[in-house]
Parts: C-alpha cells; sequence; structure tokens
C-alpha cells in the first residue's frame, strides 16, 4: 500500500506540476505589475472565498474518503448529496452576492458567486480521491489550474483594472465547475440526473451525520484558526492590505513545498483507510518520508526565495518576503506531524480528537498572534501559526498516547530530530539573508542537511535505491485502483 500511496501522489504530483507552475507564473504576474494594494485586495478575496468554501468542504472532506473507500451504494449516495447541495448553494450565494455588491463593493460580491463550484469541484474530487482515480482527480487538478492561468492571465493582460485578478479568478471557478460535474459523471459511471435521483437512506444519512459531526466542528475550528491570521493581517493597522500582499507571495512561492506534501496527505487517509492491516507499518513509513522530503524541500524553497524575487525584479517591493519564507521552513517538520497523525486519527475512527486538535489550535493563535505581531510584525504573525500547528500536533499525540504510544513515540522523535536538523541547516542562510546572492547558500545547506538526516538516521544508502524502484514502479502503476480491498463496516 504504500507503493500505492506514492503511485497515487506521483502521478498527481506530474499531473499537476506543468499547470501549477502556469498558476505560479501567473500569481508571478499579478504580484510584479499590480501595486501591493491591489494585490493585497486579490487575497483579501481569495480569503472571504476559502472562508465560504470551508464551511462545506472542511471537514466533511474526511467524511466522504471515509463513507465513499469501499461501498458503491455509499458514494452514489454522497454523489447524490453533493448535486442536492450545490443546487442549495448557487441560489443561495447568488442572493447573497447581489446584496453584498449593492450595498457594499463588487471585488468582495464576487467570492460569494464563485462558492458554491469551488465547492463542487473539490467535493467531486474527494469522490475520486475515494476510488482511489488519480486519472480524474488529475483531470480536475488540471482544470482548476489551467483555468486559473488562462483567464487572471488573459485579464492581467489585457486590462489595467484593478481587480482584473478577482474578475479572472471567479470565471475561472465557474469553468472549473462545470467541467468538475462532468468528472463526477464519469467517475460514477452514471449520467447526473440519474445521480440527483439516487435515494439517501436515513439510516446512510444518520451514521454519515454522526461521523461528521464533530469532523465538521473541528474543520470550522480548524478553518477559523487558519482565516483567523489573514482577517487579522487584513485589519489591524500595523498591518493592512501591503502585509496582506507579502502573504500572498509568501503563499504563492510556498506552493513549491506545500503542492507535494498536499498530495501525499490527499492520497494518506484513503490508502490508510483501505490498508487496515498495515496502517501501523504505513503511518511509521509516511511519517519517516515525509519529514526527510519536505524538509529538505523547504529548505531548498526557503534557500531560493531571495533569488525568485530578484528574477521577478520584487525584492525591494517584498524585501520581508525571505525572512517569512525561512520561518515556514523551520517548521516544516510540526506541518508534517500534524499532517500525518491528523489522517491517522481519522483512519482509526477518532474523528473527535480532529476537533481537539484545532480547538488548540486556534487558542494557540488567538493567544499570541497579537504580541508576536506587535513585536515581530509579519515575521510574528508566520511564527504564530507555527505555534497554532504545534499545539494541535501536540494535542494529536496526547490523545493518542495511550492507544498507540508506539506511533506517538517515533512521532515525537522524529520531529524534534528533524526540528533540529532543519535549524542547523538554515543558519546560515538565515544569517546571510540580506547579502547579495545569498541563495547560494542554499548548496552547502542542503550538503549540510542530507549529513545531518543521515545521522540521525533518516535514510540509509539502502534506502535511495529501494526508492527509487519503488517510485518507478508506482509511476508505472499510475495510481490504479489496488485489487483488493476489505469492505465497509
Amino acid at each position: 500500500m504504500f507503493r500505492r500511496l506514492l503511485g497515487y501522489a506521483a502521478y498527481m504530483f506530474m499531473t499537476g506540476a506543468l499547470t501549477s507552475l502556469l498558476s505560479f507564473a501567473v500569481d508571478a504576474f499579478g504580484m510584479v505589475t499590480r501595486p501591493k494594494e491591489s494585490y493585497g485586495d486579490y487575497h483579501i478575496y481569495v480569503l472571504i472565498l476559502n472562508i465560504g468554501v470551508g464551511l462545506f468542504i472542511s471537514g466533511p472532506n474526511g467524511a466522504i474518503q471515509k463513507f465513499g473507500a469501499n461501498n458503491e451504494a455509499q458514494r452514489k449516495a454522497l454523489a447524490s448529496l453533493i448535486l442536492r447541495i450545490f443546487v442549495v448553494l448557487f441560489v443561495v450565494t447568488s442572493v447573497i452576492g447581489l446584496v453584498v455588491g449593492v450595498v457594499y463593493r463588487w471585488n468582495i460580491a464576487l467570492s460569494f458567486f464563485g462558492v458554491p463550484w469551488l465547492v463542487v469541484f473539490w467535493m467531486s474530487r474527494y469522490i475520486a480521491r475515494s476510488q482511489l482515480k488519480a486519472k480524474y482527480e488529475g483531470w480536475l487538478l488540471a482544470t482548476g489550474s489551467l483555468s486559473k492561468t488562462i483567464f487572471i492571465g488573459a485579464f492581467l493582460g489585457l486590462s489595467e483594472h484593478p481587480d482584473a485578478m478577482i474578475f479572472g479568478d471567479v470565471i475561472a471557478l465557474f469553468i472549473a465547475g462545470l467541467i468538475s460535474l462532468y468528472v463526477l459523471r464519469l467517475s460514477m459511471e452514471t449520467s447526473l440526473s440519474e445521480l440527483f435521483r439516487v435515494p439517501i437512506p436515513r439510516s446512510f444519512m444518520r451514521e454519515f451525520l454522526v461521523f461528521v459531526r464533530p469532523l465538521w466542528i473541528g474543520g470550522q475550528v480548524f478553518l477559523a484558526s487558519q482565516e483567523f491570521m489573514g482577517l487579522f493581517t487584513t485589519t489591524v493597522p500595523w498591518l493592512g492590505r501591503t502585509a496582506m500582499a507579502s502573504m500572498g507571495v509568501l503563499r504563492t512561492f510556498w506552493q513549491i513545498t506545500f503542492k507535494p506534501m498536499d498530495f501525499i496527505s490527499q492520497a494518506a487517509l484513503p490508502t490508510l483507510i483501505i490498508d487496515e492491516d498495515g496502517r501501523k507499518k504505513l503511518y511509521e513509513d509516511l511519517l519517516r518520508l515525509s519529514l526527510m522530503v519536505f524538509s529538505g524541500l523547504g529548505l531548498v524553497t526557503a534557500g531560493a526565495g531571495g533569488l525568485l524575487l530578484e528574477l521577478f525584479s520584487i525584492r525591494q517591493k517584498y524585501v520581508e518576503v525571505p525572512a517569512l519564507m525561512m520561518i515556514q521552513a523551520a517548521v516544516v517538520p510540526i506541518y508534517v506531524v500534524h499532517m500525518t497523525m491528523s489522517q491517522y486519527t481519522i483512519a482509526e475512527d477518532y474523528p473527535k480528537y480532529t476537533l481537539y486538535a484545532n480547538i488548540a489550535s486556534i487558542v494557540g493563535n488567538a493567544a499570541s498572534v497579537y504580541p508576536l505581531s506587535i513585536y515581530f510584525g509579519l515575521n510574528g504573525v508566520v511564527v504564530s501559526a507555527a505555534i497554532g500547528f504545534l499545539l494541535s500536533a501536540i494535542t494529536f499525540l496526547y490523545c493518542l498516547r495511550k492507544t498507540h504510544p508506539e506511533e506517538v513515540r517515533i512521532s515525537i522523535q522524529s520531529g524534534i530530530r528533524m526540528l533540529l536538523v532543519l535549524i542547523i541547516s538554515l543558519a546560515p542562510i538565515y544569517y546571510f539573508r540580506w547579502s547579495e546572492n545569498n541563495w547560494r547558500l542554499v548548496f552547502p545547506s542542503l550538503i549540510v542537511f542530507v549529513v545531518l538526516t543521515r545521522i540521525f538516521q533518516f535514510w540509509s544508502f539502502s534506502d535511495v535505491k529501494k526508492g527509487y524502484e519503488l517510485v518507478k514502479t508506482a509511476i508505472i502503476s499510475r495510481g490504479q485502483k489496488p485489487e483488493s480491498s476489505k469492505p465497509s463496516t
């Protein structure tokens, strides 16, 4: 199953690599050609959009994969539920968008019009993922990125309007949503009208709602903790729109590390659910691989931050971004432990732990962001976000300490060792962050990283050969569904 997980993630990465690069180029086009204030407005629009979408996908995403992984009847019922949610959302958000546009601002109102299309886009991906059909999810991934590239790029190139990126994004969401409905039909091998009429048994709906309730509440708390940082950055007088623009640049550059991490995370849950007998070993392998790969990738991304700004000729415009990226890179182990543990707890049928962990996260954010941002500005906001993830990961570990002591022990030991490795490896890059061409330090820092991870036994030379063969085989398999899987209980 570990090969299966890698195959799915590798297929998704290859499918999305080019389109993600194009999306990155469009974002860079916007940050270069638009003033900080306009680029900040675009990310405020994205913030509102994410909050609206998060109300419907934060939490239910795990439940859709849980119930759809091994049971075709349940999967069809979920697909029918998704279509019904889409229709209701389309009507409600259209009315809200019109009201907001008339009484407030149309660039904010457009975020409401995009909500139903983005919700159906993500939920269609979850259905495809529950079947481990990488081909269909890959199509959706490519569609989303290409739509964004084409329409935002066209508006930026043909219009000087300050909200050009927002206009292009709304149209891209509409196109991606339409195609997601088509892909949902293909993955379920039936028409949308037939899917819409599929009866949803009351017994299944009750079971689904009981399972999803703590996940949804936890998801909303997690959403609040994540978007709280953006809302805080936007509204406080010592940060504001220009600071939001810098956070947008950070997020755009950080996609180099986040995207592969996200692909692994997406593949992890259905794989952990299916491989019940080998779940513990799969978790340990996933944790070790993720700590090694994503910490190294974060190191390279942070080291190259200054170079990217130089290439786009915006280093002085966004002078604070390289330091933000180095902080982000240093805490990658926290994000990895949180990512793997959160998926593992859902697979082990502990959805309430997600709620506890997300409550801890928002408490940490709320308690730390104000004083840290006062003294350290945007650096403090990024550190506060890491504190939230740290408390969330600690909560998962605490909840599992009695039932899964071995997994907890390995997670703590591996996470601490990798934190130490990254801090040492990043130290010269951070110390010389203001120097010209400091990005060249990424090469010796990467050598230090490789040596230290070998000393701390994160990898061996036999792992390199085994990993090469595993990835090679996994890519060839192209994420096809495993031959057998356990029936749903």
